[in-house]
């Protein structure tokens, strides 16, 4: 009996099965994660992941970096090489879709710590508001790191279908969008969305509206992805509260 062809393909498997679950570094969280965890794992996801959520606090709050700047991320990228909390220095830093056994064991324990700290701060507002912003915060960071063809790959795999508007719209609007557009570049493509979808743009007048809609450049997808991101957890963190009032 061939043992060790036989566990060779079922490692292959199970990693094949963890890719198809975690493609990407960047996650949504939309639907629990499958775990039997010891407790002493549990309880070390559960801090880390706190640790991390208190580092991208302090990065702003005591440190005095503005949101998504440089000093913001080197702060933070700093705090986590200090602290040796590499698998988020790795997710975050390098967020992407490597196809590799590591980067999706990464990706679980990203996916199983979120949810462990879900459920314990559903249980009143003030918890919720302060991991809303800070999970939020994390989101926007791991956005922030995309390069334009990883932000391709995850509107791809989590099925956000967008086209770019025509070369014809993008002459018309051209003087309006080099007047509204952050670091202008007419050969990339844009996308009409929501302006109700892009706040953080629409705040910093940093974005061309017109008739409901704001018309955003490739690389600014990803502050539509952070408010999807953003709006699917404070319904899913009010959805856990019912849940765990249940039991």
């Amino acid at each position: 009996m061939d043992l060790e062809g036989s566990t060779s393909r079922r490692n292959k498997k199970v990693f094949y099965n963890l890719l198809e679950i975690y493609p990407h570094d960047l996650q949504f969280f939309a639907d629990p994660p499958h775990l039997d965890l010891p407790i002493d794992e549990f309880e070390k996801l559960a801090m880390e992941r706190m640790h991390v959520l208190r580092i991208i606090q302090q990065a702003s709050s005591v440190k005095g970096h503005q949101l998504l700047s440089n000093g913001w991320v080197n702060c933070i990228s700093e705090a986590l090489k200090e602290f040796r909390l590499n698998d988020y220095n790795l997710i975050i830093m390098n967020c992407g879709s490597a196809q590799s056994e590591a980067s999706c064991a990464v990706r679980r324990r990203d996916h199983i710590s979120h949810y462990i700290l879900r459920l314990v701060y559903c249980r009143s507002e003030e918890l919720r508001r302060w991991f809303l912003a800070r999970e939020t915060e994390l989101f926007n960071l791991k956005c922030k790191m995309l390069k334009e063809e990883e932000i391709d790959k995850f509107l791809s795999f989590n099925k956000l279908n967008l086209s770019p508007i025509s070369q014809q719209e993008k002459g018309d609007l051209r003087i309006s969008l080099l007047y509204s557009t952050k670091n202008f570049n007419f050969d990339t493509d844009f996308y009409k969305v929501q302006f109700s979808d892009v706040p953080y743009l629409v705040k910093k007048k940093q974005v061309l509206l017109k008739d409901g809609f704001a018309i955003i450049p490739k690389k600014d997808l990803i502050h539509y992805i952070a408010n999807n991101f953003k709006k699917m957890l404070r319904q899913a963190l009010l959805m856990m509260i019912v849940y765990v009032n249940c039991y």
